[in-house]
């Protein structure tokens, strides 16, 4: 399985793309500051959510 780490994913054109590749099959990690929006997110994806500042 093809692995991406998107930085920045809380929302926006990163967030797209985190739903773009997990839609591909890609696992995504999902980091950024928000940690509500990373979590909606992660669950959307199936991916795993980081929060840091990114």
């Amino acid at each position: 399985m093809t692995a991406a780490l998107i930085v920045g994913a809380g929302s926006g054109l990163s967030a797209s793309l985190a739903r773009l590749l997990a839609g591909e099959g890609y696992a995504v990690g999902l980091a950024a500051r928000d940690a509500a929006k990373l979590g909606g997110l992660a669950a959307e994806t199936g991916g795993a959510a980081f929060a840091c500042d990114a």
